[in-house]
């Protein structure tokens, strides 16, 4: 739902060159045109009843989706939880890229509701900026992309995708091994098995590429991948963050997955033990290397494994705890907030993914 727009030059110098995330705060962030009209339609048919949309569908609706979505969570208030080597930089700068893009956003449409009349006051059937921003969330979390069909014949082209709200689809929860696909027939959307399902299983799609790595589904739809089967099952398309605290000081954030291993990390780890300190850090990381694939000795794997193994060795415990975070249930009961109890999903999904790294990386150096 993020447009990003390339601003002037561009640097090859960061420390973090392989992160998704790192590229879109070097970039204006805007949100893309669907999303306003797609808020703005749902918010005619959801609040202002301008529409002959069922309000069964409406009413299984979730009441508020701010305390799963990143974009409206206040570290200030949760200061220790979210500093105790839970929160994820990559996260953090792609909510930083995107906060005032989706502001603008709202700042549009509560402008336009308000020259209608529409938005505060006592006037029958007035909305709220806060209506606004959670028809927003919806849109977020709950829209699809659809491809048309191929086969329509005839030479003719097929149409453009849309993105949709769709009843009751809107439900399908997501599974990286889904069972089941999507599809644009015409004006209807069907859904098809992909392999013969159980009258008892659920059906489940996939999100597409924008639940990989788990930080990015946790920032565009509220929740953390987890696999249904095996608890140390990952995919290719998983990716960990791995941090390096250079001799001064420096840290150095590197994007590993169970397949890769960054060229910035072999080099860095190569070249450590002669490092130039008449260069900033991000200096000797941007410099090329001549004969760079040498650089990968038995040695050097062995030390960026054992790197790999303490981070995940590290991101395996302890730090949630009831009450982080969170409130006391009318009954007393203390309850950890959702934003932090997310936070630790992503910490596990990480050192799932690092622990799969060195695994393959191992196999790697063992036919070296």
């Amino acid at each position: 739902w993020l447009q990003l727009q390339q601003q002037g030059g561009s640097s090859d110098d960061d420390d973090d060159s392989t992160s998704t995330a790192a590229a879109a705060a070097a970039n204006a962030v805007s949100v893309e045109s669907w999303v306003t009209r797609l808020t703005a339609n749902l918010l005619e048919a959801y609040k202002l009843n301008n529409n002959h949309v069922s309000d069964e569908w409406f009413q299984l609706f979730p009441t508020d989706l701010r305390e799963i979505l990143p974009i409206h969570w206040d570290t200030d208030v949760n200061t220790e939880q979210f500093n105790d080597n839970l929160y994820d930089t990559r996260l953090e700068m792609a909510v930083d890229s995107a906060y005032f893009a989706r502001a603008e956003m709202v700042s549009v449409l509560v402008a336009s509701l308000t020259n209608a009349n529409l938005i505060g006051g006592n006037t029958a059937g007035a909305v709220t900026e806060r209506d606004v921003e959670h028809c927003l969330d919806l849109v977020q979390t709950r829209s699809c992309r659809v491809e048309s069909s191929d086969d329509s014949g005839g030479g003719a082209a097929p149409a453009p995708p849309l993105r949709v709200l769709a009843p009751i689809f809107d439900m399908i929860n997501h599974s990286p091994n889904p069972n089941a696909e999507f599809i644009r027939e015409g004006d209807t959307l069907e859904v098809r098995a992909l392999r013969d399902i159980p009258a008892e299983d659920e059906v489940f799609i996939s999100y597409g590429s924008s639940t990989q790595p788990a930080w990015k589904c946790l920032f565009s739809y509220g929740f953390v991948p987890v696999p249904a089967n095996d608890d140390n099952e990952v995919y290719e398309t998983d990716a960990a963050e791995l941090k390096v605290v250079d001799t001064d000081g420096t840290i150095l954030r590197f994007e590993v997955s169970p397949v890769d291993i960054p060229l910035e990390l072999i080099r860095y780890e190569a070249t450590g033990s002669a490092w130039n300190k008449d260069q900033t850090t991000e200096q000797c990381l941007a410099n090329p290397v001549e004969e760079e694939m040498g650089l990968l000795t038995v040695d050097v794997g062995n030390r960026i494994l054992e790197r790999i193994r303490v981070a995940a060795a590290a991101d395996n415990g302890g730090t949630l705890k009831d009450g982080d975070g969170g409130g006391v249930t009318d009954d007393g009961q203390e309850v950890v907030a959702a934003s932090v109890a997310l936070l630790a999903d992503l910490r596990e999904s990480n050192r799932r993914t690092l622990l799969a790294c060195a695994s393959g990386f191992q196999e790697f150096l063992d036919e070296m």
